[in-house]
């Protein structure tokens, strides 16, 4: 089996961000052609996922407590379910490991730390929908200047603050699930935000140029499919196809920054 390569200090510094966004495009078709009884299974997961969404994103219940927990749910029944994939993914473009199949491990210490700090960022994702929700029932309690100031300055204010919060930490956490993947000796939190810092928004800037592609496809089929089963489908597959790209981009920065988390002693 291959080893994790180690990173020496000269080759610590990633690439230009057009070049890292259009390599992620090429490695995610090479995830394609070299995974496919991997890629197949993720992709029936991901649309009947997708689909048991379809009757909580309707005008009604989609900002109810209910709804907003059952998806939480099924999110983390996605994240259980894909780990397998991800992991593949992530040794494919590493260690060049080719999985011949859709292998479900939840006993392997692997499969266990992978899909915890999976568990754990949409966790966190999970909370700032359950406060917006809250928020926009306040809101819709007040009249007059309380409510014109909450949906002007506080709203947008609390968006801002944990988006920026939720993409620099995802940022800087990246290479952990890589890491994590091919049993890298220090694969912890600590030795990753050691490795990432200074980086964070060079790494948020190469997956934002990556993912560009996704605009245009999505807007085009808002017009065309909207809403129901149909486009269910179509966002499962648009969705496994980002879940690639990200994980190949995580990969490719792993290969680039990971210097701590190849080591077994925490810094």
């Amino acid at each position: 089996m291959s080893s994790v390569p180690t990173i020496s200090p000269a080759d610590r510094r990633l690439p230009r961000t057009w070049d890292a966004a259009k390599a992620a495009w090429i490695d995610v078709y090479r995830v394609f052609t070299s995974l496919p009884g991997v890629w197949r299974i993720a992709l029936a997961i991901n649309v009947g996922l997708y689909i048991l969404r379809v009757p909580l994103t309707d005008g009604n219940a989609r900002n109810t407590f209910g709804p907003l927990l059952l998806q939480f749910l099924i999110g983390g029944v996605s994240a259980f379910l894909l780990t397998p994939y991800s992991i593949a993914v992530h040794r494919l473009i590493i260690l060049d490991d080719v999985a011949p199949s859709y292998t479900l491990r939840p006993r392997q210490l692997r499969f266990k730390k992978f899909f915890s700090w999976s568990l754990f960022l949409w966790a966190c994702v999970g909370v700032f929908e359950v406060v917006f929700t809250l928020l926009f029932g306040f809101l819709l309690l007040l009249s007059g200047g309380g409510a014109f100031f909450i949906s002007i300055f506080v709203f947008p204010a609390f968006i801002f603050i944990f988006s920026f919060i939720l993409c620099w930490a995802m940022a800087r956490l990246s290479i952990l699930f890589p890491a994590i993947a091919v049993d890298a000796a220090g694969a912890s939190w600590r030795n990753v935000m050691s490795d990432t810092r200074g980086y964070a928004w060079q790494i948020f800037l190469i997956a934002l140029l990556a993912s560009l592609p996704f605009v245009p496809v999505g807007i085009a089929l808002w017009f065309s499919v909207g809403h129901g089963t149909v486009a269910a489908v179509t966002d499962g597959v648009l969705g496994i196809i980002s879940i690639t790209l990200f994980v190949v981009i995580a990969s490719r920065l792993y290969q680039r920054l990971g210097n701590n988390v190849n080591q077994s002693r925490a810094v």
